[in-house]
């Protein structure tokens, strides 16, 4: 194929920026810029041009020019407003200015573009609590700074600030959570169960569950996930963990009962086709199984599932 100067430069800039060389990957960038005239592209030149603008941005954030970043992130959106990645960068942008608010709208529009955003859903939540709980900036200032150090220090501030603020049920739950990030599952549970926090509440009883497999205790795991799961039958990843546990133990029937149940609501969810898939040829059902393999890889796979479905299928 013969691609125009600006599709050349900016494959040169995807390689540079693969090698973290922002400087070079911006002038390559720049000047796939200055090229657009020629481009070929017949559909999506806009959203081209948006991707431009994406990178351009990653690279100018990398070299200390926020402000460029920005208004070259806001140029993205403006040619493409359904880009989920350029409105993730613009919430940390929001986040480290102190907009709070705007950061959480950015991120809430994200997901609803890209629902599949693990990491995205888990910074909005954390937004969303220092938004709640926090009544103060340097508060909220304090708990946002977490996330950005290591588990062990993040640990040792959370600490102080629980201690500073016993009425603050907030600092006692992020307590926990980096309990279990330092591998001080016992720990953690003890904060969960010593009170404050609410006991019938689908997050505590994910934590307390998660407490419980971590110290190999997998039927009050399970059963704790299961109370997630009639809670909130939606929470998080419990429908993963309820239907590995009964694996565990050899209740397929079980399993996949609740993966069905599970996808009913999220009848594309390949991950939890393939579990389907898998518990369902462990009965014996073969044909079954196949259908459920094939379902798994038209509802858009990662590349990593898509490779494991292919060679299930083929067997099969």
């Amino acid at each position: 194929m013969d691609y125009s100067a600006t599709e050349k430069f900016f494959f040169a800039a995807s390689a540079l920026l693969k090698d973290e060389r922002f400087p070079a990957a911006l002038e390559a960038l720049d000047a796939a810029m200055e090229a657009q005239a020629d481009l070929k592209l017949r559909n999506g030149q806009t959203r081209y041009k948006a991707q431009l603008q994406y990178f351009r941005a990653t690279c100018l954030i990398r070299v200390g020019q926020k402000e460029a970043a920005m208004g070259a992130l806001n140029q993205a959106l403006k040619l493409n407003p359904e880009f989920p990645l350029a409105l993730n960068q613009l919430a940390e942008h929001h986040l480290d200015q102190g907009r709070l608010m705007a950061a959480l709208d950015q991120l809430r529009e994200s997901l609803v573009l890209n629902p599949d955003q693990a990491a995205i859903a888990d910074l909005r939540d954390f937004v969303a609590r220092a938004i709640t709980h926090m009544r103060t900036d340097t508060q909220r200032f304090l708990y946002l700074s977490l996330r950005k150090l290591s588990p062990r220090v993040a640990l040792e501030k959370a600490r102080e600030q629980m201690e500073k603020n016993p009425n603050n049920h907030e600092w006692r739950r992020i307590v926990a959570v980096l309990l279990l990030d330092n591998s001080q599952a016992e720990d953690a549970e003890k904060i969960l169960l010593s009170g404050g926090l609410a006991p019938k509440n689908a997050e505590t009883q994910y934590l307390l569950a998660q407490s419980a497999l971590a110290q190999g205790k997998d039927s009050l795991a399970l059963k704790r996930f299961n109370q997630v799961w009639k809670l909130e039958a939606d929470y998080r990843d419990s429908v993963v963990y309820i239907t590995e546990l009964n694996s565990r133990q050899k209740r397929w029937r079980v399993a996949g009962a609740i993966l069905k149940e599970a996808l009913a609501k999220r009848p594309r969810a390949a991950d939890l086709l393939f579990k389907l898939g898998v518990y369902t040829l462990r009965m014996g059902r073969r044909f079954e199984a196949l259908s459920y393999f094939k379902k798994a890889r038209a509802a858009k796979p990662s590349h990593e599932l898509r490779r494991t479905l292919h060679k299930l299928i083929q067997q099969i």
